[in-house]
């Protein structure tokens, strides 16, 4: 009987030591509960604190690309502004080589009177009537003209002065021929003239004067 009294004094004791057993549990677990959540709290803090981290270091990154981009600009746009200035002054050399060469070439056509001569042609071949001359001559009869016209266009020539006109003019006035006779003391003396040769200008301004003699 006692050995049965000693099991059940037994039975009571571990049934009531379990409650406590299962109190201190359970106050561990809502410790360790608490922890986790605070540790939960700390992560997602330092996890916010690293996410505003990248995003400054992202703003700062997108800010110096921006500035690169904007000094990149800034050079080509300064470097396009140079390449127009350099080609307007390359465009100003151009044009400046290509009329002092044009000038260089209508000062060596005056001076060794080829103008002077197409147009002489063109007189003596207007003199003959057509189908007089022969056929090799025939040929060139248009030649005369077509090489005025391109003196014309390629160079502004134009001639001036119509051979075999006459004028009277004060004596003054033949500062503008090429006179092969002596000029009279007097400018106010009238003297008439007759063009023998034509003359040519350039752009209005006179490159070689008509020749001219007296007429009496």
């Amino acid at each position: 009987m006692k050995h049965g009294r000693d099991e059940t004094l037994a039975r009571e004791s571990h049934g009531a030591s379990a409650p406590a057993s299962q109190g201190r549990g359970s106050r561990k677990t809502r410790r360790v509960s608490g922890a986790n959540r605070t540790g939960r709290r700390g992560t997602r803090a330092r996890s916010g604190a690293g996410e505003k981290g990248r995003h400054v270091r992202r703003s700062a990154e997108v800010r110096r690309v921006a500035a690169a981009l904007n000094r990149f600009t800034r050079a080509q746009d300064a470097a396009a502004a140079r390449g127009a200035d350099l080609l307007a002054v390359a465009n100003t050399l151009q044009t400046a080589v290509v009329v002092q060469r044009d000038d260089t070439l209508v000062h060596d056509l005056l001076e060794r009177q080829l103008p002077r001569d197409i147009l002489a042609l063109r007189d003596a071949l207007a003199k003959s009537p057509p189908g007089s001359l022969s056929e090799e001559l025939e040929a060139l009869r248009l030649l005369p003209d077509a090489l005025v016209n391109w003196l014309g266009e390629q160079f502004g020539l134009a001639p001036t002065g119509a051979t075999g006109g006459e004028i009277e003019l004060p004596a003054g006035r033949l500062s503008q021929f090429d006179c092969d006779f002596d000029l009279p003391a007097s400018p106010e003396t009238l003297v008439r003239i007759r063009v023998v040769a034509a003359g040519w200008k350039r752009g209005g301004k006179a490159m070689a004067p008509p020749r001219v003699q007296l007429t009496g």
